[in-house]
């Protein structure tokens, strides 16, 4: 006997989808890329992006062929939120308030600054991130699609460039004056959805 989490690797784990509950997963009608199987392992490749309060990582979530069943793969981009501790934006609370949790431990856990209500906070940051981005999908905003969020963890598509890297940040582009018509056309009709979703977006980089 021995423990199948042996024949994995350090960088990998199965697949947490079958584990997040219900309402943790994206919206219907999902994509079809979407790897949906308990067999599935998550491979983490390296670092997309550091950022102030959250890193994030390059996922391949694939499954083997079994047997009518074909083997799949996608990629995706794994957000990780820190807990405040290794966090170096500090207006954080901005961003989570008026967000209460259920949980009465949880509660006095935040308001002492425990360990343990460090990471809730820190789940805070990614389910809010997880609401707004299922909210833009439904509306139909072009928004990368939200697969799920599991505690610190968002997982969401991996937008590439076309040639196997990171589609490059809005200020990093230089398209030609036919496509920045294409572009900026796409980004008013987001903007027109964004505020009939209720929403406003504070960076547009």
């Amino acid at each position: 006997f021995h423990s199948v989490d042996e024949e994995l690797g350090p960088d990998q784990r199965w697949s947490t989808w079958l584990e997040v509950e219900r309402g943790s997963r994206g919206p219907e009608p999902r994509p079809s890329w979407v790897v949906t199987e308990q067999a599935a392992i998550d491979t983490e490749l390296g670092v997309l992006k550091t950022g102030k309060e959250a890193d994030v990582f390059l996922l391949e979530r694939a499954v083997e062929a079994i047997g009518d069943n074909p083997a799949k793969s996608s990629l995706l981009a794994a957000k990780r939120y820190r807990t405040e501790e290794h966090r170096s934006f500090h207006r954080s609370t901005s961003y989570v308030e008026g967000r209460r949790t259920r949980n009465s431990r949880d509660s006095r856990a935040m308001a002492k600054k425990t360990s343990h209500g460090r990471s809730v906070a820190a789940g805070q940051w990614a389910y809010a991130e997880w609401d707004a981005l299922n909210r833009l999908w439904k509306a139909g905003v072009p928004v990368p699609y939200p697969v799920q969020v599991d505690g610190t963890e968002l997982l969401m598509e991996f937008i590439d460039d076309g040639e196997g890297g990171a589609a490059p940040r809005l200020a990093q582009v230089r398209p030609s004056k036919e496509l920045l018509g294409v572009y900026f056309e796409q980004l008013r009709n987001g903007m027109r959805e964004l505020a009939r979703a209720g929403l406003a977006h504070g960076d547009l980089s």
